[in-house]
Order: structure tokens, then sequence, then C-alpha cells
């Protein structure tokens, strides 16, 4: 029962995200690139469920994404990436428990990376978005600061979502300070 809990969380959350991706955010015209929602969804279920389901949630979510009507590129270019996301996101989960300031520099960081491994994915590939693209730099780091900007509007509430489907109790909405919504231990100089 947890598993199709699970499934239906995923593909539910990479539903939403990537609708909200491919028709409400070309809308913004924000300038050099867009939020990468997939990946915080991906990130999300990573941090809560672990580096192994991260991992196939990263798959499902990045095939979704390489499958969508206005894709150009080969079929596995996203997949690969978001594997990796997810992987990496489930593994530095305790890291990003700490404070939603550090949580959104992370996924900063994971949507420049994801961006320029995509890049060096096309390049390989001999496809479009490849390493000589003059925007890549820029695009890079529009992107990474537009998914930092979004992280606290889309990361707690699904990470919240993961965990209940986990069967953890835990708050719909996150604490001040806790990006993720888990306890945080706090030294006290008297410790």
């Amino acid at each position: 029962m947890r598993a199709l809990l699970r499934l239906g969380l995923a593909a539910a959350a990479v539903t939403l995200t990537l609708a909200l991706q491919l028709s409400v955010l070309p809308q913004l015209h924000l300038p050099y690139a867009e939020p990468d929602l997939v990946l915080l969804a991906v990130l999300s279920l990573g941090v809560a469920w672990g580096p192994n389901l991260g991992a196939v949630a990263g798959f499902g979510a990045g095939l979704a994404v390489d499958l969508a009507p206005p894709s150009v590129t080969a079929t596995g270019r996203h997949a690969i990436v978001l594997t990796l996301v997810g992987a990496l996101a489930g593994r530095t989960a305790t890291d990003l428990n700490r404070s939603a300031l550090r949580t959104s520099a992370f996924a900063g960081i994971y949507a420049a990376v994801a961006t320029l491994g995509n890049a060096v994915l096309g390049t390989l590939l001999g496809e479009g978005g490849t390493l000589s693209s003059a925007d890549l730099p820029q695009g890079a780091v529009a992107c990474a600061l537009y998914t930092a900007v979004a992280t606290p509007i889309v990361l707690p509430g699904l990470s919240a979502l993961a965990r209940r489907a986990d069967g953890r109790r835990t708050l719909l909405l996150a604490p001040v300070g806790n990006a993720i919504g888990e306890r945080i231990a706090v030294r006290t100089a008297s410790q």
C-alpha cells in the first residue's frame, strides 16, 4: 500500500510541476532561463525517501520531461541528470534539514549543475543545448537563482507529503527556519 502511495505522489508531483513548467513559466518571460520545478520535485522526493527511491523518482521525472511534447533532445538526457539529482539529494538529506537558506542554496546549486550536465550530455550526443552555446553561463546562473527562489514554495509542502505517504507524522508546513520540517538539534554554549 505504501508503494502505491509513493507512486501516486511521485506521479502527481511530476505531472503538476511539469505542467506548470511547460505552460505557466514560459508566460513569465524571465530572462535567460526559468526555475526547474521538476528538479525541485525530485529534490524533495529524494530528501524524503533516500538515495535509492530518489534516483527512481528522478529517472521517472526525467523520462517524463524527455517525452513531453516540446522536447527536441534525445530521450534519456534529463532522465540521467535527474536520476543523479535524486540520488545525491537522498545522500545530502541531513545537510538540507538544517535551514531554509541552506536548502535554497543547495537547490540552486543542483539546478546549475543539472543545466551544465544536460549541456555536457548534449555535447557528447551532438545535439542542441551544447557547451558551445553563448548563453549557457547566464542560463545556468539564472536557472540556479530562479530555482533557489522557488524552493521555499515547492519543497516544504511536497517533502511533508512524501513523509506522510511514508507513514511518518509530519507538519504540512515547516517551522520557521527549517525548510524540510524535521527537528533540528541545537547546541547551546553550556553543552
